[in-house]
């Protein structure tokens, strides 16, 4: 297991980022941006003093943990973990963790639109993963 720890030295930008890499194909791994994921946290979650943990782990393990928490009994490429159920008691000030996203690179490369570059659509399951991490559903 490889561990990657983010934080911004820009003052308003205070998000502590715990990137995590858990049994992924080293060639996937390459694709994968830190700063990139950095700098595009940073702005989604607009100067909060939040910690967010992002693992990077097999279909396997995608899999049990979506089995477990949803009920599908088969990977997928994305989870997301919330710490926070009822948001009205979420910190609106201080430093608080906002929760966990767990990512399936292989998943997601099988899903992506874009074969070579499965940077965008990293971006895009982040991005959908933080809108849980605050409340937002579809």
């Amino acid at each position: 297991m490889a561990e990657k720890f983010l934080k911004s030295p820009k003052k308003n930008y205070p998000i502590r980022m715990k990137i995590s890499i858990i049994d992924s194909p080293s060639n996937l791994i390459k694709v994968l941006t830190l700063k990139t994921v950095e700098n595009f946290v940073q702005k989604k979650l607009n100067n909060t003093d939040a910690t967010v943990s992002i693992f990077f782990i097999s279909q396997d393990k995608i899999g049990i943990l979506n089995k477990k928490y949803r009920q599908i009994d088969k990977p997928t490429d994305v989870l997301s973990f919330p710490i926070w159920n009822d948001l009205s008691k979420m910190p609106k000030k201080g430093k608080y963790i906002l929760g966990d996203i767990f990512i399936c690179l292989d998943i997601l490369q099988e899903n992506s639109q874009e074969k070579k570059d499965i940077e965008p659509d990293l971006i895009n399951a982040i991005n959908h993963s933080l809108d849980h991490l605050v409340g937002k559903h579809h």
